[in-house]
């Protein structure tokens, strides 16, 4: 799978924040640490590109249900304040 270059940033970030390799991001990999930095990559890349899940789910490797998952996982830690990390590097991003 080719991941397109113009998506490439948000994924190197989501894995920076994560300490996770980039490639683990489109891998089969399930460790809480690369599906939280998944899950933040593929939030970052609908929200700057407007892709839809079916699109999400090529790039990313999966199932478009999965996207939908990880985007209001994203959106709801957003939402609720709770103190994951992932809300608050999405938090950040978002200026909230």
């Amino acid at each position: 799978m080719t991941t397109a270059q113009h998506v490439r940033p948000s994924i190197a970030f989501a894995a920076q924040a994560w300490g996770v390799p980039v490639d683990s991001i489109t891998s089969h990999g399930r460790s809480q640490s690369v599906a939280d930095a998944r899950a933040l990559a593929m939030w970052m890349v609908r929200r700057a590109f407007g892709y839809s899940y079916p699109e999400l789910g090529r790039i990313f490797g999966r199932d478009h249900s999965t996207c939908i998952v990880a985007v209001r996982k994203v959106e709801r830690a957003i939402e609720t304040g709770r103190p994951l990390r992932l809300a608050e590097i999405a938090r950040g991003m978002v200026g909230t």
